[in-house]
């Protein structure tokens, strides 16, 4: 089994958390993907960005999106589906033979803020979608507990309906 989706299927829950991250990165998108680069993959070229999908194992997604990220030259976003009720990212920073994992981490965004991936357990780095690259921040863009939710609860609204069909098909037995 591959440990990166193949293709972006907007059946996939994965997918479609992959494709709901768009409207907050930086143009363009480059569709098809780069040479030697899989369907399942998104390319935002001038970001610098890869954005691609975890569907097996994750210690092996990511050493798949570590030789994506250093053969472009680019960080690297993981979706991923762990059975909760939201799709959880790791963020892959590549910069020449130096990589840094950013695990764990929830989609976050409220209005008028940059949108960032925070961690799950609230405790942790940060990364901030910035207009041109992701940002690594050790400050957290919320102020108290409730703007945390809230954000977390905005961030993972457009994921909750593509989940809950996902999980309640696999248990019908349409999904293997």
């Amino acid at each position: 089994m591959p440990a990166l989706i193949d293709h972006l299927d907007t059946a996939s829950p994965i997918a479609r958390a992959m494709i709901g991250l768009l409207p907050h990165c930086p143009p363009p998108v480059v569709l098809p993907p780069a040479p030697g680069l899989s369907g399942g993959c998104l390319h935002l070229s001038a970001a610098r960005l890869v954005i691609v999908g975890a569907a097996g194992s994750t210690d092996r997604a990511w050493r798949d999106a570590e030789t994506i990220g250093r053969r472009l030259g680019s960080d690297v976003v993981i979706a991923r589906d762990d059975g909760g009720p939201a799709v959880r990212y790791a963020v892959l920073f590549v910069e020449g033979d130096r990589v840094e994992l950013v695990p764990d981490l929830l989609f976050w965004t409220l209005p008028a803020r940059m949108p960032a991936f925070v961690p799950a357990l609230g405790d942790g780095p940060a990364v901030m979608l910035g207009r041109a690259s992701l940002i690594p921040v050790e400050t957290l863009p919320f102020h108290d507990a409730g703007e945390r939710g809230a954000g977390i609860a905005r961030g993972m609204a457009g994921q909750r309906p593509p989940l809950a069909r996902a999980k309640r098909r696999e248990v019908e037995g349409e999904i293997r």
